[in-house]
């Protein structure tokens, strides 16, 4: 069975990591390969990527917000000065470059689409804004100036406040070294003041560039460790999806994103049929794989984005948001029709010899003053309508959503069926 994807995530970086994607395993991994590369293993490094960006949004907006100004600044003193020769066209060339990067960046720090791309922008421009200044502080440097102030801010900005990773920021960085050092040439600065510009430039890279790369190996580390911690508060031991507890707090948030987006929320409970009957003939051991067999089975036809929880005993949940019920629907069937083909044997299921599931289904759009709840209960009733029907069955009624009543169980036959 085909795991569906979202496609893929350019530069390593998630809109949205789910605590799904990367396990205790990986966490502990991780720490145990040590972060003096400041790089992990593709999974954990694109949540660490999406929790670094979520965590510096308001001082990379801040800096890019002052780059522009900076721009805008230069600009104007250039326009606002006497004829161009060619030394201010070239400042003034500089700084356009200096202003288009620097606007493109602070719209994107300010956009709904920070999250997904502002670091693959910003690794690709920021070395051209790098260039830039560094050929119009040796300009000025040429002029007679001092410009080892300038270049000083330049890259403690760069390597601290503009939102980059330390191995995105270092090619900007060596981009600014060179081209300053190419500029200073071809402008023939005396050789004495030259040196010392590049010199004092050199040191200040190099201080900065250690104090940035302990700080972002110190935040690695608690990255790990906080994020073992989290695993372990939000994950099922026996089976490794995420547990009742998460499921509640992730439906809250899908419930209130689908009313605002309107857009449909789908609950799919799922219940492993005869467990009791299983247990009691194979032994607990083998209930408990059977348990994660079939975890793993649903994590694997579940689309990425999808939530797939424990949600007790032998009962899982499966939350996906902006299905149509057709396509909940199909969804439903695939996982039931995937742990049938793992086909396990089960001599206390009557109906097929092996271990199967039933399913109920519902997908909504919130209705205004109704819950979550209300969802959950509608899945919680197809799930007992499956089982009245044989079990191994898919039910989905979600037009019974807008007259029932959260809270009150419809159930007409002789009773709830069990196990």
């Amino acid at each position: 069975m085909s795991k569906r994807r979202l496609g893929t995530d350019a530069p390593m970086v998630v809109a949205a990591t789910d605590t799904q994607s990367v396990t205790a395993t990986d966490y502990a991994s991780a720490l145990e390969h040590g972060t003096n590369w400041l790089r992990f293993e593709p999974p954990v490094e694109a949540a660490f990527r999406h929790s670094h960006i979520m965590r510096v949004r308001t001082q990379a907006r801040f800096w890019q917000s002052l780059q522009l100004t900076v721009g805008l600044a230069g600009i104007g003193m250039i326009l606002a000065g006497p004829s161009l020769d060619s030394g201010r066209m070239l400042l003034l060339a500089c700084n356009v470059v200096h202003l288009s990067v620097s606007v493109a960046l602070v719209l994107m720090a300010f956009s709904r689409a920070y999250a997904s791309s502002y670091l693959w922008l910003a690794t690709i421009m920021t070395p051209f804004r790098a260039a830039a200044a560094a050929v119009a502080v040796a300009a000025i440097i040429d002029a007679g100036s001092s410009g080892t102030a300038v270049m000083t801010i330049n890259m403690f900005g760069l390597l601290f406040f503009s939102g980059l990773l330390l191995r995105q920021a270092l090619p900007a960085a060596m981009v600014m070294i060179v081209s300053f050092v190419a500029a200073l040439i071809v402008f023939e600065v005396p050789a004495v003041l030259a040196a010392y510009s590049v010199t004092s430039l050199l040191l200040v890279f190099g201080l900065a560039g250690y104090v940035a790369w302990d700080m972002q190996r110190a935040a690695r580390v608690a990255f790990l460790e906080n994020g073992l911690t989290r695993v372990d508060a939000t994950r099922d031991a026996l089976t490794g999806l995420v547990n009742r507890r998460h499921l509640d707090s992730r439906l809250a948030t899908l419930w209130q994103t689908s009313a605002e987006e309107r857009q449909p929320l789908t609950v799919l409970l799922i219940d492993v049929d005869h467990f009791k009957a299983y247990n009691d003939g194979y032994g607990h051991q083998a209930g408990d794989e059977v348990l994660r067999r079939v975890a793993r089975t649903m994590r694997t036809v579940a689309r990425e984005r999808d939530i797939v929880a424990r949600f007790g005993g032998e009962e899982f949940v499966l939350l996906a948001y902006g299905l149509k019920e057709q396509e909940a629907e199909t969804l439903a069937n695939e996982l039931r029709r995937a742990v049938e083909a793992l086909a396990i044997p089960h001599l206390g299921a009557p109906a097929i010899g092996k271990i199967s599931v039933s399913i109920g289904g519902a997908c909504v759009v919130p209705l205004p003053g109704r819950s979550a709840a209300g969802v959950l209960q509608l899945a919680d009733q197809n799930l007992y309508a499956a089982k009245r029907q044989g079990r191994n069955q898919v039910v989905f009624h979600a037009g019974e959503y807008e007259m029932m009543q959260t809270g009150v169980f419809k159930s007409p036959g002789p009773g709830r069926a069990s196990d």
